[in-house]
């Protein structure tokens, strides 16, 4: 897409500022989405739209364009401002890239001041959101109401979200908090150390029908959620969680993030806590909850969200408990038993994957088995789930299977 630069005493848009990037042809790949640069002293819209969105490739194969950027500079918003930007990564007709090609990422809007944020919501549809540098506290209006397909992107690695009162997620809003959404680089990459922390804070009760996710899988710091309230999560809801690196064994104990939540906590209508263990260092969110109800067709899920293949040479987890690859045999990741012995005829032999951790408080998410092709890693181990309650009715799923057996649930 092109570049749009708009200055202008008193701006009203009630139609379209737009700097899409081009679709992709036949088998190339998409282009990204522009730029659109707005600054003014006052700004008002009814139905505005201003978007910077990357193109779609014509064949599965090929890559996505990226979102572009949009900023806005401006002193005094109308109350009433109803404008959206999008800067969405690979809009438009054409086939997803369900192969080989990938989505690219959401694109950036910045905001010069956050008042615009308090103001309308709705700037955040669809793209990752920047605030001032000295801005990584965002002290949002109370009660707050994210409304539905809103998508709110805060994704600095160390960011805090305070609402002093009741929070509602809507059907269909999503909500990233030190996330870029959108994250598709399925490796670790970041530093352990242990530096500031992502952190969510709700005043009061917390009602959630969309999608919330604190952190991402390239995440380096503890992650903190705290509900003075009750915490609901209902209609199809997901609080999807990752755990910060630990150093340590008595850091591992303590958790690389934790959930607080003071009054009653009720997970219903197919409603899901995912919870991804760090697959570096193994730690996993702790879970304090006074009283804990999941209801039939919902639960905690960590399947598949522990120890893992990052390349396809390349594994983490305790070294003997880990799927082992000798030639063409590959065996079995050990937990709580042993993994199965892996053979390869006429007499290639894997050994298996030896136990660890501790039955009376299991710790540790489950190991990757060994790799069977270099092109096709193992699958991850089960990750680990950690869940401090007062009073607990279990009606739902608790689950945390690997590729191989279950791992820990504590």
């Amino acid at each position: 897409g092109g570049a749009i630069r708009i200055e202008a005493g008193q701006a009203v848009l009630n139609g379209t500022v737009s700097a899409n990037g081009a679709l992709g042809r036949d088998y190339g790949g998409a282009g990204s989405g522009g730029s659109v640069w707005l600054t003014c002293a006052s700004l008002a819209a009814t139905g505005g739209v201003i978007q910077a969105n990357g193109g779609r490739p014509n064949d599965p194969n090929s890559g996505h364009g990226g979102g572009g950027r949009i900023a806005i500079h401006c002193a005094s918003p109308d109350a009433n401002l109803q404008l959206r930007c999008y800067a969405y990564p690979g809009i438009g007709t054409g086939l997803p890239g369900t192969e080989q090609g990938t989505y690219g990422q959401m694109g950036t809007l910045y905001l010069s001041d956050v008042s615009l944020l308090n103001v309308s919501l709705g700037l955040c549809s669809g793209v990752r959101l920047a605030l001032p540098v000295i801005t990584n506290h965002w002290i949002a209006p109370s009660p707050l109401v994210i409304p539905s397909n809103t998508w709110v992107v805060l994704s600095e690695s160390n960011f805090t979200f305070e609402a002093a009162g009741d929070v509602t997620v809507a059907k269909g809003a999503k909500v990233w908090i030190g996330s870029t959404g959108f994250d598709t680089e399925p490796v670790y990459s970041g530093n352990p150390g242990v530096t500031n922390e992502i952190r969510m804070i709700v005043g009061g009760s917390f009602w959630n029908e969309g999608t919330v996710t604190l952190a991402g899988l390239t995440n380096t710091r503890p992650v903190f959620m705290e509900v003075d309230g009750a915490l609901t999560l209902t209609n199809g809801a997901r609080l999807v969680v990752f755990a910060g690196p630990t150093n340590d064994w008595r850091s591992l104990l303590d958790g690389g993030g934790r959930i607080t939540v003071l009054g009653d906590t009720l997970l219903t209508g197919n409603s899901w806590i995912w919870v991804y263990t760090h697959q570096v260092s193994g730690s996993t969110v702790v879970f304090d909850m006074t009283n804990l109800t999941v209801a039939a067709g919902a639960g905690f899920n960590a399947d598949e969200k522990g120890y893992s293949w990052i390349s396809t040479t390349v594994q983490y987890g305790p070294t003997n408990t880990v799927g082992q690859t000798v030639g063409y045999a590959v065996s079995g990741a050990g937990h709580g038993g042993k993994g199965g012995v892996g053979y390869q005829a006429p007499a290639t032999v894997a050994a298996e994957g030896t136990t660890n951790d501790f039955a009376l408080a299991p710790l540790m998410p489950g190991t990757p088995g060994g790799n069977g092709h270099p092109d096709s890693p193992a699958r991850p181990g089960g990750g680990a789930l950690r869940i401090h309650a007062a009073a607990v009715r279990l009606d739902g799923t608790l689950t945390a299977n690997g590729g191989g057996p279950p791992t820990s649930t504590y």
